[in-house]
């Protein structure tokens, strides 16, 4: 899902880098939800509890999510390409520079953030 805000202006260099690390970090994070953990054949004790607490945070994850799906206006799921050069969105954008949001994982209704002249986007 993606969201396009206008903005009188881009934000100043520091507030790029902190809107970039956030989303680099959120990005990161976002990307390791989905995969299995390590096996830890070692020790079965240590692996059973370790999965029983991934369980729940799965059920904290889901809940949450549950929660902030129905209090937040999210956007309706439309397709869209992220790539190194940019954002390739169908639909018209207004021009100028804006901020982009994109909720990359249906379960976290969390938005990663983009500055964005507004070139970046194609259509």
């Amino acid at each position: 899902m993606l969201v396009w805000q206008p903005l009188a202006s881009l934000p100043e260099p520091v507030e790029l880098a902190d809107l970039n690390r956030h989303a680099v970090a959120l990005l990161a994070l976002l990307g390791t939800l989905d995969e299995p953990p390590p096996p830890l054949e070692e020790s079965p004790q240590l692996a059973a509890h370790l999965h029983r607490l991934d369980q729940k945070l799965d059920l904290l994850l889901n809940l949450t999510g549950q929660w902030l799906k129905r209090e937040l206006a999210l956007p309706a799921p439309q397709p869209l390409r992220l790539g190194l050069r940019g954002v390739v969105r169908q639909a018209t954008l207004s021009g100028g520079p804006g901020r982009i949001s994109v909720y990359r994982h249906g379960g976290v209704p969390t938005a990663v953030y983009w500055p964005s002249s507004g070139a970046s986007i194609r259509r």
